[in-house]
C-alpha cells in the first residue's frame, strides 16, 4: 500500500545572531547552612583555695582584658598574707646567714660547702616567697579576655578550690560559622578565600562578608562532608 505525502516548502524559523566569547572562569556559587559560634570562648577557674570575699560583676557584663583588666572576683587574701609575711622573714634571715658564711669563707674561716649550704638554703627561701606572692597576687581574679561573661556560678562566702569553675566570659568580636561540604565541592575551597554569610539579624536578612580561616583535613566518614570554618567581623555585636 502507498501513502502518497505533500511537500510544502521549507519552514521558517526565527533566528539571532550571539557572539562567543571565551571566559577564564565561570563563577560557581555553594549555598550550605552554617552554624556560628563566638571565636573564644574562655572558662576561668580558681588558682588558690579561698574564700569568697567579693563578686563586683554580674551575668551579661561587659567585661575589659588589657592593662587594667576588670576584677571578677576577689579571694580572702589573711592565710596568704600570713604566709607571704612568714617567707618574708625566713627570706631575711636566710639572706643574713648566707652573707655571714661568705664572709667567714673569705677569710677561711667557712668551708666551701658551708658557703654553698648556706646560699642554697637563701635561694629556697627566696622561691618559697616568689610563691607565696603569686598565690597572694592570684586571689584577685581579672578578666583574661574581653568580651560578655556568660555563666557565674560563685557567691560572696563561698570557699573555692583550686580548679573550680569561676565566670565564664565569650568574646562574639569575632564569630566562626561552621559549614559542612562535600567532598565533592571541598576542594575547589582554599584557605583565604572571601565568603558572603547570610544571617536573620533583627527579623531580617543580613549579609555578612567573610574568610575561610580553617578547612579539615578529614572527611566525616557518614557525611563524606569535611568541617569549614569562616571567620567573620561582628564588632555591631
Amino acid at each position: 500500500k502507498k501513502t502518497e505525502t505533500t511537500y510544502e516548502g521549507p519552514k521558517l524559523y526565527n533566528v539571532g545572531v550571539v557572539t562567543v566569547e571565551a571566559r577564564d572562569s565561570v563563577v560557581d556559587v555553594i549555598e550550605q547552612p552554617g552554624v556560628a559560634i563566638p571565636t573564644r570562648v574562655a572558662t576561668i577557674t580558681a588558682e588558690v583555695a579561698g574564700r569568697v570575699e567579693s563578686v563586683p560583676v554580674s551575668k551579661g557584663q561587659m567585661v575589659y582584658a588589657g592593662d587594667e583588666p576588670t576584677v571578677l572576683v576577689t579571694l580572702n587574701t589573711d592565710l596568704l598574707q600570713a604566709e607571704c609575711d612568714r617567707c618574708k622573714a625566713e627570706v631575711t634571715i636566710k639572706k643574713l646567714r648566707y652573707e655571714r658564711v661568705e664572709a667567714l669563707f673569705t677569710r677561711g674561716g667557712a668551708t666551701e660547702q658551708e658557703r654553698d649550704q648556706a646560699l642554697a638554703n637563701y635561694q629556697t627561701a627566696q622561691a618559697h616567697l616568689d610563691a607565696s606572692q603569686a598565690k597572694l597576687k592570684r586571689a584577685i581574679i581579672v578578666a583574661p579576655i574581653t568580651g560578655i561573661i556568660d555563666m557565674l556560678p560563685v557567691d560572696e562566702g563561698e570557699f573555692l578550690q583550686p580548679g573550680m569553675e569561676i565566670v565564664q566570659i565569650v568574646d562574639n568580636s569575632k564569630m566562626k560559622i561552621i559549614v559542612e561540604i562535600s567532598e565533592r565541592d571541598v576542594s575547589f575551597l582554599a584557605l583565604g578565600d572571601l565568603t558572603k554569610i547570610v544571617a536573620r539579624y533583627r527579623g531580617q536578612d543580613t549579609e555578612f562578608d567573610g574568610r575561610i580561616t580553617f578547612i579539615s583535613q578529614l572527611l566525616d566518614p557518614t557525611t563524606f562532608t569535611s568541617r569549614v570554618e569562616i571567620t567573620v567581623d561582628n564588632a555591631e555585636g
